[in-house]
C-alpha cells in the first residue's frame, strides 16, 4: 500500500533540511583547511604528559602545478632564510607541500642543509651553480669593469661598487640568463622565487602556482618600481638595436607602455621587483627571450654598467608578452626592505594580514590586474535564495552566545561562570586568555607578535585575547587586531586608580629619585627617569581586570616566537597543577631595587604564617634569605594561574610592598616582584620552565635544544641561547630545592667566572665524575704551566709538536704581510711606532678596566708591548695602580687631569645649562641629565691630546672599560697608521641622537664659512651630509674605539675647529658628544683617504659589535658570531655610506 501523506510530512522535510544544514554548518566551521596530498601525516600522541593536538585527516587537493619554491642564497643567509621559510610554510606551503630548491655558488654546509630540511615536510633539494654560469665571463675587460665599479662607488650607486658589487652582478647575470637552464630546474615549469629575510604578511588560501598554470600566465609580481638611471645608461639603446634587428620577434599586442611613455623612444626605468616573482620558465626558455638575453649579455652592460635582472626581464616581458599574461598578485602581502605591498580592503581582511594597509608601495604601481576568478551566477543565486536565510536561522539559534548563556555547575564562585570551551579540532580548552598590555602606537609591533602566536599555536586552539591600555584603543587598532584571529577579543581600559601614581606618594621624593637615576652615569639604569614605566610595573604587580579567567599568557609587542607548539601550555599548567611558567631567568639591576629585599624581609617577619617552609627561597637567595641574589623570571613572557595573584598571600604581599612606595621612590619592577612572590609562596614543582618554547625579547632569547628544536621546527639558532650565558639564573632554578650544596658555584650578578656552573651531575654516573675530575686537573696544570713557564709552553705548543711554525693564515687581508707578527719573526720587534694605549677611567672602573686590558694584552699587546697611559680627574688609588700594572710587562703611566681641562668652564650660563639638562631628562635622552658625561665629552673633544703624559707620543689607541676584543691581532695597527699616513681609524659607524646635537651642524657651517682655507677639497663631507653640507645626516664614528694621530688633533685646523665649537657652549647647553665632534673634525679637515676602517678588528661596546667576516674571521681566530655584525648592511644603514665614502677598498 502506498504511504499516506499527512500534515506532519512537510514538518519532517523542513526538519530534515535543518538537520542537514546544521551538520553542514558544524563540519564547515570545525574542519581546518585541507592539507596537501604529500603533507605530513597526523602524528601519534607523544608520551610526554602534555596534551598534544592530533590534526584531522588531510582532505584531498586537486593536483599541484609543476612548480617549485626557489631560493638563491648562501650559508650566511641561514638565520634570515629560516624566518622567511617559516612564514611561507605557515601562510601557504604547509597546506600545499610544494618542493623547495636551494641554489648556491658555493657548497651548502651540513648545518645549513640540516636546519633547512627540518623546517618543512615538503621535498628539499640543494644544488650548486656551475662556475661558468656564475663567474664574470672571460670576454669581459676586467680592468674596465673594475674601474666602472670604483666610479659607481664614488657616485654612491646602490650595489655599484661595494665589496659585494661583483658578486651582485654575477647573481643578476645568472638570474637573467642561466637560472632556468639549471639541471635541477629542467623538470619544472614554474618557480616561485623567495629571498632570505623577506616577510609574507597574509594567509594565501588560493594556490598562486596553480592559478598561473590554469590561466596561462607567464609572470606574476607584487611590486614594481623604477630602476637607477646611473646603472643602465645604455640599456635602452641596446634594446632598441635588438628590436630593430629582430622585429619579427616582437608582437604588436605587447605591453610596451609599461616600460616606455613615448612608444619606445625611451625607457622610463619601470621594472617588476623580481625578489618576488612567480614565473613560467617556458617564457625564459623561448627563442625570443634567449636571443634577447644573449644579445644584451654580449654588450657587457651587466659589468660595464650595472644592468639588473629585474630590468632585463621586465623589458623582455613587456616586449614579448601581452599584458594578459602578466599578473599582479594584489592579495599577497609581502615586504622586502625597504618597500612592501599590503593588500587592501577584502583581500586584507580575508588574508588576515598583519601589515599596515596605509604602508603600501603598491599604490604607486603603473598597472592593475584582476586577481580573482568570478563566482558562477547560478551559484550566487542559490546562495542568496536558500543559503543565507537558513544560515542566519542556524547562527541565531545555535550561536556561541546562546550556548554561553546556559548555566553549568561546578565552577569556582570567585570568578564569573565560564563554560568549557573547545578548540576548532575538538580539544578541551583551559579557562585562559592571552593578555597584552600596549598602546595604540604599538600596533605594528603587537601585530607582529600576535601573528606569530597565532601561527605557532593559537590558530589551532582559539584562545581569547584581552588587550589593556591606560587610554582608549582607537578604532583602527581594534579593526586591525580583530582581523588577525577568529578567537574572541576584548579591549579594556585600565582605571586611572590602577595605573596612575597614587596620591599618597610624595611626588617631590619620587621626582628626585627619577632624576637621580636618569643622571646616574655609573650604572646606566634603564627607564630610570620614566614615570610611565613605574606605573606599568605597579599595574602588572597587582590588578583585578581579568576576573573571568583562571590562566593568562602575557604577550609583549615586538617579541618573537620561533617554534611550532603542538600541545596546549594552558592545559599542561592546569593538569599538572602548575602556577607559574617562564622561559628566561636573569639578574635584576641592583640599583633599581636597593631597599626591596629589606622590605621583603620585613613582610616575612610580620606574616610568618603565609610563608611555607618548602618554598623556593634558594632560587632568590644564597644565604637562606639574608640577602637577595637578584635572580628573577623575565616576566615579559609568563604563563600563570591568576588565582595565585588573587590569593590572600599575594594580595597581602603586594599591598605591603605598595605602601612602601618603592615602585616610585626607586624603580621596583614587576619581574622581581612576581619572581620573589612565587619563590616565597610556592614549591618548586608549582613552577615550570617551558624549555620547548622558542622566544626572543630584545636583547635575549631562549632557543630550544636537541629534539625539542627539531620537533618545533624552530627558526632560531640553538647556539644563540641565553641559558648558556653566565648571567642566566636558569641553573639556580634547576638546582633550587634540589641539593645545592655550594652557592658559590653560581656567579653573582655581572660576575663572569672562568668556570660556569653546570647541572649535569644529577645525570652523570659516579665513575664518569672521577674521569672528568682527573681530566680537569690535568688540563688545569697544563695551562698553568703553559702560562707560568715559557719553556714548557714552547715545548708543548701544537706548532712545535707539528714541526710547522705558524705563519698566519693565507687569505685576503687589506693589511700587508709586513705588518703581521709571525712566531719566528724578529725584525718587527725592532720597529715600532711612537704610540700609546690611552684609557680614561676612574678608580670605580677597575673591574671593567681589568677586563678590557686583559683582552687587549691577550689579543695584541703581549706581543707588541706598547705603553699604557691612564687618565683620571681624581688621583688613582694604590689598588688601581697595582691591579693594572700586574696585567702587563709594558710601561704604565698614571696621569691626573688638570681641573680646568675637565670641569664645566665658568663662562657657561649654569641656569641655561641646568634647564637644558632638565628638559632632556623629561624626554628620556640618554645621559641627558649628566654633567660628568658632558665634562668627559668636552675633555675628549679638546683636551685629552694636550695632556702632559701624551705630549711625547704621536699615535694613540683609545680603550674603554668593559669592552670586548674578539680577535687575535697579529699585525701592528700603529705602523699601518704611520706608514700609510692615516690620521684616524675606527671600527663602527652609526647615527647620533638628534636631540643631543640640535645646533651642532649650524655651528659647523659657521666655522666652514669663516675658515674655507682649512677645508681640503677631497675631504669626507659625503660621509657627513647627503646634500653637500646643507644638513648633517648624524653619521659618526663610534669613538669609544679610535686609533688616531695626536698631531692631527694638535694641528691648527682642528684647534680652531674645537675652539669655535667650545665657545658656542653646546657641550653644556645641549649634549654634544666627542664622537660627532671627532667624526666631523676628521671627515671635514682631513682628506678622506687619511681615514681607515679597521674591519679586521673584532670589537664590542654594548650594545653593538663589529665582527670580522670570512678569511679575516678565521685568521684572527675570532670568537664572535660573524652573523652578529653591526657592520653588515642589514644591521646598519651606514655600512654602505662608510665603505663608499671612505673608499675602503683602496685601503
Amino acid at each position: 500500500m502506498p504511504p499516506t501523506w499527512s500534515s506532519s510530512h512537510p514538518l519532517r522535510v523542513v526538519t530534515g533540511i535543518l538537520v542537514f544544514l546544521i551538520l553542514l554548518h558544524y563540519l564547515t566551521t570545525r574542519t581546518p583547511p585541507p592539507r596537501a596530498r604529500n603533507a605530513r601525516p597526523a602524528a601519534s600522541k607523544p608520551s610526554d604528559n602534555k596534551l598534544h593536538v592530533t590534526p584531522p585527516p588531510a582532505a584531498p587537493l586537486r593536483p599541484h602545478a609543476n612548480a617549485t619554491l626557489l631560493v638563491l642564497c648562501r650559508n650566511r643567509d641561514l638565520a634570515a632564510l629560516l624566518l622567511t621559510m617559516q612564514q611561507l610554510e605557515d601562510r601557504f606551503n604547509g597546506r600545499y607541500g610544494y618542493p623547495w630548491l636551494f641554489l648556491n655558488d658555493e657548497p651548502f654546509t651540513h648545518e645549513f642543509k640540516s636546519r633547512v630540511s627540518k623546517m618543512t615536510d615538503a621535498p628539499v633539494t640543494f644544488g650548486s651553480i656551475p662556475p661558468a654560469a656564475w663567474e664574470q665571463p672571460h670576454w669581459i675587460n676586467a680592468t674596465l669593469a673594475e674601474r666602472v665599479r670604483k666610479s659607481m662607488a664614488l657616485s654612491r650607486v646602490p650595489h655599484g661598487g661595494s665589496s659585494e658589487s661583483l658578486s651582485w652582478r654575477n647573481m643578476n647575470r645568472f638570474n637573467a640568463g642561466f637560472l632556468f637552464d639549471h639541471e635541477l630546474l629542467k623538470d619544472y615549469r614554474y618557480y616561485w622565487r623567495i629571498e632570505p629575510g623577506v616577510k609574507y604578511f597574509c594567509n594565501i588560501a588560493e594556490d598562486p602556482l596553480l592559478f598561473m598554470e590554469d590561466n596561462q600566465k607567464s609572470y606574476g609580481f607584487s611590486m614594481a618600481n623604477r630602476g637607477v638611471l646611473q646603472a643602465a645608461y645604455t640599456l635602452w639603446e641596446a634594446v632598441y638595436d635588438f628590436t630593430q634587428e629582430n622585429s619579427h620577434l616582437v608582437p604588436k599586442d605587447n605591453f610596451l607602455k609599461f616600460i616606455s611613455d613615448d612608444s619606445g623612444d625611451s625607457y622610463n626605468l619601470c621594472q617588476y621587483w623580481s625578489n618576488f616573482e612567480i614565473a613560467d620558465m617556458g617564457f625564459w626558455r623561448s627563442e625570443a627571450y634567449r636571443r634577447f638575453f644573449d644579445y644584451l649579455d654580449r654588450k657587457g652592460g651587466i659589468y660595464y654598467e650595472r644592468w639588473s635582472a629585474s630590468a632585463i626581464q621586465s623589458i623582455a616581458l613587456s616586449l614579448f608578452a601581452p599584458k594578459s599574461q602578466i599578473h599582479f598578485f594584489d592579495n599577497i602581502g609581502y615586504r622586502h626592505e625597504p618597500h612592501q605591498h599590503c593588500p587592501q580592503g577584502k583581500a586584507w581582511t580575508s588574508g588576515r594580514c598583519w601589515c599596515d594597509p596605509t604602508d603600501n608601495f603598491g599604490t604607486k604601481l603603473r598597472l592593475t590586474m584582476p586577481s580573482t576568478r568570478p563566482i558562477p551566477g547560478r551559484a550566487v543565486a542559490y546562495i542568496l535564495l536558500f543559503g543565507i536565510p537558513f544560515y542566519a536561522l542556524i547562527c541565531l539559534v545555535f550561536s556561541p552566545s546562546t550556548l554561553r548563556a546556559i548555566p553549568l555547575p561546578g565552577f569556582r564562585t570567585s570568578r564569573p561562570h565560564t563554560p568549557p570551551r573547545f578548540s576548532p579540532s575538538g580539544e578541551p580548552l583551559a579557562n585562559a586568555t592571552f593578555v597584552v598590555l600596549c598602546r595604540n602606537s604599538d600596533l605594528k609591533d603587537i601585530m607582529d607578535s600576535m601573528q606569530q602566536v597565532e601561527d605557532r599555536f593559537n590558530r589551532r586552539y582559539g584562545y581569547s585575547w584581552v588587550f589593556l591600555n591606560d587610554v582608549p584603543f582607537s578604532d583602527e587598532f581594534k579593526l586591525r587586531i580583530s582581523s588577525l584571529t577568529d578567537a574572541p577579543i576584548s579591549f579594556g581600559l585600565i582605571p586611572k586608580e590602577h595605573w596612575n601614581q597614587p596620591e599618597w606618594i610624595d611626588e617631590d621624593k619620587a621626582a628626585t629619585a627619577r632624576k637621580k637615576m636618569a643622571m646616574d652615569q655609573m650604572h646606566l639604569i634603564p627607564y630610570g627617569g620614566s614615570l610611565s614605566y613605574r606605573n606599568m610595573c605597579r599595574f602588572n604587580s597587582g590588578h583585578e581586570l581579568l576576573q573571568p579567567y583562571k590562566y593568562y599568557w602575557r604577550v609583549e609587542p615586538d617579541v618573537k616566537y620561533f617554534c611550532n607548539l603542538d600541545y596546549d601550555p594552558f592545559m599542561f599548567m592546569q593538569e599538572h597543577n602548575k602556577t607559574y611558567g617562564f622561559t628566561v631567568g636573569l639578574y635584576e639591576y641592583k640599583w633599581t631595587i636597593l631597599s626591596l629585599w629589606d622590605t621583603i624581609k620585613d613582610f616575612m617577619k610580620t606574616h610568618p604564617g603565609l610563608i611555607p617552609p618548602d618554598n623556593m627561597m634558594d632560587f632568590i637567595s644564597d644565604d637562606g634569605g639574608e640577602s637577595y641574589n637578584m635572580c628573577h623570571y623575565w616576566s615579559n613572557f609568563e604563563i600563570a594561574d591568576m588565582d595565585f595573584w588573587r590569593s590572600e598571600a599575594y594580595t597581602e604581599f603586594f599591598n605591603y610592598l605598595d605602601r612602601q612606595g618603592g615602585f616610585y621612590y626607586e624603580r621596583w619592577g614587576d619581574a622581581p616582584v612576581h619572581s620573589i612572590a612565587t619563590s616565597i609562596f610556592l614549591r618548586k614543582e608549582q613552577t615550570h620552565f617551558f624549555e620547548d618554547i622558542g622566544y626572543r625579547h630584545e636583547p635575549f632569547q631562549r632557543c630550544p635544544q636537541g629534539e625539542a628544536w627539531m620537533k618545533g621546527r624552530c627558526s632560531c639558532d640553538p647556539a644563540d641561547n641565553f641559558d648558556e650565558s653566565s648571567v642566566s639564573c636558569l641553573p639556580r632554578w634547576k638546582g633550587s630545592s634540589a641539593g645545592i650544596d655550594d652557592p658559590q658555584r653560581f656567579p653573582p650578578p655581572g660576575k663572569v667566572r672562568a668556570e660556569e656552573a653546570t647541572f649535569s651531575s644529577a645525570k652523570m654516573m659516579t665513575p664518569m665524575r672521577y674521569v672528568v675530575l682527573v681530566l680537569t686537573i690535568i688540563l688545569s696544570l697544563h695551562f698553568i704551566l703553559t702560562f707560568s713557564h715559557e719553556a714548557y709552553g714552547n715545548a708543548t705548543s701544537i706548532s712545535r709538536l707539528m714541526n710547522n711554525p705558524s705563519s698566519g693564515e693565507k687569505g685576503h687581508s687589506s693589511v700587508p704581510e709586513e705588518y703581521h707578527w709571525f712566531d719566528n719573526a724578529t725584525s718587527i720587534q725592532g720597529r715600532r711606532a711612537n704610540a700609546t694605549i690611552v684609557m680614561l677611567a676612574r678608580n670605580g672602573d677597575l673591574r671593567g678596566i681589568v677586563k678590557s686590558m686583559k683582552q687587549m694584552e691577550d689579543r695584541f699587546n703581549k706581543k707588541f708591548r706598547y705603553p699604557y697611559t691612564f687618565l683620571n680627574e681624581e688621583p688613582f688609588n694604590d689598588k688601581f695602580k697595582e691591579s693594572v700594572t700586574a696585567l702587563t710587562d709594558a710601561p704604565v703611566e698614571f696621569g691626573l687631569i688638570p681641573r680646568d681641562d675637565w670641569y664645566q668652564p665658568k663662562w657657561i650660563d649654569e641656569s641655561k645649562a641646568s634647564a637644558a639638562r632638565e628638559d632632556m631628562v623629561k624626554n628620556n635622552v640618554i645621559y641627558g641629565g649628566s654633567v660628568p658625561y658632558r665634562n668627559m665629552c668636552r675633555f675628549n673633544s679638546g683636551f685629552f691630546y694636550r695632556q702632559e703624559l701624551l705630549k711625547k707620543y704621536k699615535y694613540y689607541w683609545r680603550v674603554e672599560p668593559d669592552v670586548t676584543f674578539f680577535c687575535d691581532l697579529d699585525y701592528d695597527p700603529f705602523l699601518v697608521m704611520q706608514d700609510q699616513e692615516k690620521v684616524y681609524g675606527f671600527t663602527i659607524a652609526l647615527p647620533e641622537y638628534g636631540e643631543t646635537i640640535t645646533t651642532l651642524w649650524d655651528t659647523v657651517k659657521d666655522f666652514i664659512k669663516e675658515n674655507p682655507e682649512l677645508i681640503p677639497a677631497d675631504n669626507g663631507m659625503g660621509f657627513l651630509s647627503d646634500d653637500g653640507g646643507e644638513t648633517y645626516n648624524r653619521c659618526h664614528f663610534w669613538s669609544n674605539f679610535e686609533i688616531g694621530d695626536l698631531d692631527f688633533w694638535r694641528g691648527e685646523a682642528y684647534g680652531k675647529f674645537f675652539d669655535h665649537l667650545d665657545r658656542a657652549g653646546g657641550f653644556y647647553y645641549e649634549r654634544w658628544g666627542d664622537a660627532p665632534v671627532h667624526s666631523i673634525g676628521a671627515a671635514l679637515l682631513a682628506p678622506k683617504d687619511k681615514l681607515h676602517f679597521f674591519h679586521d678588528i673584532g670589537y664590542r661596546h654594548e650594545p653593538f659589535q663589529r665582527c670580522p667576516q670570512s678569511d679575516e674571521h678565521r685568521r684572527g681566530k675570532c670568537w664572535c658570531d660573524a652573523a652578529d655584525n653591526f657592520g653588515e648592511p642589514v644591521r646598519s644603514s651606514l655600512a654602505l655610506r662608510v665603505l663608499l665614502t671612505l673608499d675602503h677598498g683602496a685601503n
